[in-house]
């Protein structure tokens, strides 16, 4: 169980749209829907964390072009 949750995880990293063919897989092979339920929460919450960290370096970044742009305004140098 241990290598078809590692299976899981790469095509997760690999590539998010197979997501559900790699589940409905697991599901098949295994027939436990607790773990089918396991894989879809586990899907979830990495996607989740991943378009939060997205947003919070967008959200980082715009601060620091606005910091830049203050800086600019003030004819303070960057360096």
């Amino acid at each position: 169980m241990k290598f078809v949750l590692q299976k899981y995880l790469y095509m997760l990293r690999k590539d998010r749209s197979t997501w559900r063919n790699m589940v409905t897989s697991i599901f098949s092979q295994t027939g436990n829907e607790l773990f089918f339920l396991f894989c879809v929460s586990l899907h979830e919450f990495s996607v989740w964390a991943i378009s939060r960290r997205e947003k919070d370096l967008r959200d980082k970044i715009k601060n620091l072009q606005l910091y830049k742009q203050k800086l600019v305004e003030e004819n303070i140098p960057i360096t």
